[in-house]
C-alpha cells in the first residue's frame, strides 16, 4: 500500500526564517510514514481529534488545522466485518465565517467527516456528508464494515460544504486500508504482504503544500476568499529588505 507526504524540495545554504526567507525550500524533516492505527478483536475505536497547531517546513512554520495534530492523519487499518467507531471532536473555535449564498467559500471551522471507497451506509451515524460538527462539538461516527468488504486502500477527508476544499488543502486527511484476509491470498504472496509480512510495505501519502494559487489552490488565497482567523495567516509578517509581507512573498510564483 503506498500513501505520500510530498513537499518539493532543494537545498539552499542561505540563512533563512520569517523575515529573511529562503527560495526554494529545501525539504524539511525526513520522510517518515504516517501514524498507524489498527482494529484489534474485531473492532477499532479512536479518538480523531481536530485542532489547530504549528507545522514546521524547513524554515516556515504555519498554522494549520490538523488531526491528531500530525500532517496528513492517521492511517487507519480495519479488517471486514470490524465494528469502526471514531469519536470525531471539533476543538476548532469561533468566529466562523457564516454565509448562506451557494458555492462560497465560509465555515473554516465547521467540519465533518467523509470516505472514499468504504461501501457503508450513508445515513447516520455512518458516512453521511451532510452531517455537521460545528466548532467546539463532538460527533461520533459509526461506520458497520460488512463482512464481504473488498480489501484495498481508501482515503477519509473533511466534506463540509463551504470548507472542504480549504480544510483539505490544509492538511485534513488519511488513509483508510482493509486489509486483505490472508486465507484469500496465495502463500507466496502472504510471505511478502500485510497483514503478517508488512515490514515490505511503505505507505507514501501525497499531500500539496502550496502558496501560489495556480488553479485556485493557493493556501493563503483560500484563508481569504473562507475569512479564516487573520492570526492564522502570515500577512503581518514584514521581510527585512522588503516592503512584501511573507504571504505575499510565498504567493509569488518567483520564488517557488
Amino acid at each position: 500500500f503506498l500513501c505520500l507526504l510530498l513537499l518539493v524540495a532543494w537545498t539552499n545554504s542561505q540563512q533563512c526564517s520569517h523575515t529573511s526567507p529562503c527560495s526554494p525550500l529545501k525539504g524539511g524533516q525526513p520522510f517518515q510514514e504516517p501514524q498507524q492505527i489498527h482494529s484489534a478483536n474485531g473492532q477499532l475505536i479512536h479518538d480523531l481529534i481536530l485542532d489547530v497547531h504549528n507545522f514546521t517546513l524547513d524554515w516556515l512554520t504555519v498554522k494549520r488545522r490538523l488531526y491528531n495534530a500530525i500532517f496528513p492523519g492517521p492511517t487507519y487499518t480495519i479488517k471486514a466485518g470490524d465494528k469502526f467507531h471514531l469519536n470525531f471532536v471539533n476543538n476548532l473555535q469561533e468566529p466562523d465565517f457564516r454565509t448562506s449564498e451557494e458555492n462560497i467559500f465560509g465555515f473554516p471551522n465547521t467540519t465533518n467527516i467523509h470516505t472514499h471507497g468504504l461501501h457503508i451506509s450513508s445515513k447516520e451515524p455512518q458516512d453521511n456528508p451532510f452531517v455537521v460538527v460545528p466548532p467546539n462539538s463532538t460527533y461520533n461516527y459509526k461506520f458497520d464494515i460488512k463482512s464481504d468488504h473488498p480489501s484495498g486502500t481508501y482515503w477519509y477527508h473533511p466534506h463540509f460544504h463551504g470548507s472542504t476544499h480549504f480544510q483539505n488543502i490544509g492538511g485534513m486527511g488519511g488513509m483508510l486500508i482493509v486489509e486483505d484476509a490472508p486465507a484469500s491470498m496465495s502463500m507466496e504472496l502472504a510471505s511478502v504482504s500485510c497483514p503478517g509480512n508488512c515490514q515490505h510495505d511503505v505507505q507514501i501519502v501525497l499531500q500539496t503544500f502550496q502558496y501560489t494559487h495556480d488553479e485556485d489552490s493557493g493556501f493563503a488565497m483560500l484563508q481569504r476568499d473562507v475569512h479564516d482567523y487573520e492570526g492564522f495567516r502570515l500577512n503581518n509578517i514584514t521581510l527585512e529588505s522588503s516592503t512584501q509581507t511573507l504571504e505575499e512573498w510565498l504567493e509569488d510564483s518567483n520564488n517557488n
